[in-house]
């Protein structure tokens, strides 16, 4: 039943997704490579602070295009344009395309919407947090669902089963640090 419902979340944030326009402007080129399909800067060290808010940091990232026009259907995107801080596990177009749905599951709409709302919550901590302050503690609790676990092995972070692919976008109001799959609240 976890299956399916993992499924039908998939089938429901790529159905979401689909029916958001997003309004695009003429793109500028930038020095921006791709890593693991993760926009970067060149320079591995490089500071990399955001302009604007996590929203904003996000809906930048053409790898995270996905989950900013999730947050955007749900509403979501208010509450982090406001001062915070948040912390948000962002999950790529890669790890959200992984979850093919194969089930059409039933459930009344304000339910869908509400059940996505919930999962994204999950990514979203309050507070302002690095990695290399995440990586000194155990547990981080989301806005919504059980708590995540951190854990660090071989210089590698994972949050619960996610790791983290690109750490530390920093913005006016939180850090956006990319991840490698979605996380479930339990």
């Amino acid at each position: 039943m976890k299956f399916f419902s993992h499924i039908f979340l998939a089938l429901l944030i790529v159905g979401t997704v689909s029916c958001v326009k997003n309004k695009t402007e003429p793109e500028e080129k930038s020095d921006m490579e791709f890593e693991s399909d993760v926009v970067v800067g060149k320079e591995k060290n490089e500071l990399r602070i955001g302009e604007g808010n996590v929203i904003e940091v996000v809906g930048d990232n053409e790898s995270l295009a996905i989950l900013h026009n999730a947050l955007r259907a749900t509403g979501l995107d208010s509450m982090l344009t406001q001062d915070g801080p948040y912390t948000i596990f962002a999950p790529s177009d890669a790890a959200l395309d992984e979850l093919t749905p194969s089930h059409d599951d039933a459930l009344p709409a304000d339910l869908e919407k509400e059940k996505l709302k919930n999962t994204l919550m999950h990514h979203i901590v309050k507070g302002n947090y690095s990695d290399t302050e995440i990586a000194g503690m155990r547990e981080l609790t989301p806005l919504y669902g059980s708590p995540l676990k951190v854990i660090k092995i071989d210089g590698k972070l994972t949050i619960d089963s996610a790791s983290i692919i690109f750490g530390d976008r920093q913005a006016e109001n939180g850090y956006v640090h990319v991840v490698d799959q979605v996380l479930f609240p339990n």
